[in-house]
């Protein structure tokens, strides 16, 4: 029992793939879907560097290393902000983001998405790792007569994890930079009022 315990808390990064809404469902599928279709379309060109110094699993890899950190601040700013006038302690306006059928907070549903970003990234850095360290292996003569489908089988399901990955970062910048930064109508008031009685501070300081 203890250590069913211990699993379901290392698998709580992997919760937000349980919450429920209509723009996270087009993104679950579609993002990695075209992601792979792409991938395994590329991978039909001979030509295509996938293993080598400059490829396409290196190049992610390098990708990943950036924005893995990027996803673990992002996770520690929306868990200790204030959100007294952007309501981020609110469920979503319109439809509701649902985990385990309860409506989550925007704080939750950010807190989910990061989290799940950043353990994403780390575990999709170690495949293109480990990707790269047996490539040698894939075209060794026991796989030489399915060379191209191993290619394909793996740049396809690499670029759909890292499909969603990209996917779930554009709902989690499109959350921050609009639904987020927008201001009610009933706390316009209360924002115009603190910047007025800033400003009237300011002024009789200098005076």
């Amino acid at each position: 029992r203890k250590m069913g315990s211990i699993l379901l808390a290392l698998m709580t990064p992997f919760d937000y793939l349980r919450i429920r809404h209509s723009l996270k469902r087009v993104v679950d599928v579609y993002a990695p879907l075209l992601a792979a279709v792409a991938a395994v379309a590329g991978a039909s060109w001979g030509a295509l560097n996938l293993f080598g110094p400059s490829g396409v699993v290196a190049g992610i890899n390098g990708l990943l290393q950036i924005v893995a950190g990027f996803f673990t601040v992002s996770l520690a700013a929306i868990a200790t902000f204030n959100g007294t006038i952007y309501r981020i302690d609110d469920t979503f306006e319109g439809e509701a983001a649902l985990l385990d059928g309860e409506p989550v907070t925007r704080r939750q549903f950010l807190c989910s998405l990061f989290a799940y970003l950043a353990i994403a990234s780390v575990l999709v850095y170690l495949v293109g790792v480990i990707a790269l360290a047996s490539a040698d292996a894939m075209h060794a003569e026991v796989f030489g007569a399915y060379r191209l489908e191993l290619r394909a089988a793996f740049l396809g399901a690499y670029s759909a994890m890292f499909g969603h990955i990209v996917g779930t970062m554009l709902i989690g910048l499109i959350f921050l930079s609009s639904r987020l930064s927008r201001i009610s109508p009933r706390d316009r008031f209360t924002v115009r009022a603190r910047t007025e009685k800033a400003d009237a501070s300011e002024a009789s300081q200098k005076h």
